[in-house]
């Protein structure tokens, strides 16, 4: 696994997931969470923090994604990158 493989992945993951992830929680879903998540959720966000975890996410996805597909060496790229992003996702979730 190499450096430049890491920083080019999570930049292009980064790019794609704070963007997606902006559509969907503001333009889709964001009167839902703000009604249902009113006690919990701020008037306003701190969008350094979020891009900083996203960041975070990102490089981990990029630094484990390899190993993972290491292990499951003989296995289609397609499903094993589906099922990585599933698991990578809900523990993300579920650790917020």
């Amino acid at each position: 696994m190499s450096k430049k493989f890491v920083a080019i992945s999570t930049a292009a993951l980064f790019i794609v997931l704070f963007n997606v992830g902006f559509v969907f929680h503001e333009p889709l879903m964001g009167a839902w969470f703000h009604q249902q998540e009113a006690a919990i959720v701020r008037e306003n966000f701190i969008i350094p923090y979020i891009a900083l975890a996203y960041l975070v996410y990102c490089f981990l996805l990029s630094y484990f994604f390899p190993m993972y597909v290491d292990y499951y060496r003989g296995s289609s790229r397609i499903p094993t990158a589906l099922r990585f992003g599933i698991i990578m996702g809900v523990l993300f979730d579920a650790l917020q």
